[in-house]
């Protein structure tokens, strides 16, 4: 996940069959986390004097998954921890202001 100017975005590999709804989830969590205004989100000076409005409704969430590779797959599927190389593994968090 990357944010950045009103712009969240969701990408990398994936296998799942489920049905998910990313940008209710995003806009969820935003909100939950305490970005609920575009005050909270954007410290520049001249945005300060915007009228607050509900960033979690008017942010641009852009989910861009793709199927992930085959090896990945096979390896986690399998339970074959081992044979997930460092590059293929990933780490996230958020802060807040």
């Amino acid at each position: 996940c990357v944010a950045k100017t009103g712009i969240i975005l969701l990408f990398g590999e994936i296998t799942s069959w489920a049905i998910v709804d990313y940008q209710q989830i995003v806009r969820e969590t935003l909100n939950r986390i305490g970005y609920d205004d575009s005050s909270k989100v954007n410290s520049q000076e001249y945005l300060t004097s915007l009228p607050k409005i509900s960033f979690t409704k008017t942010c641009t969430v852009l989910v861009a998954f793709e199927q992930q590779c085959k090896e990945i797959k096979n390896a986690v599927s399998n339970g074959k921890s081992d044979d997930i190389r460092a590059e293929d593994q990933v780490m996230g968090f958020y802060t807040r202001h």
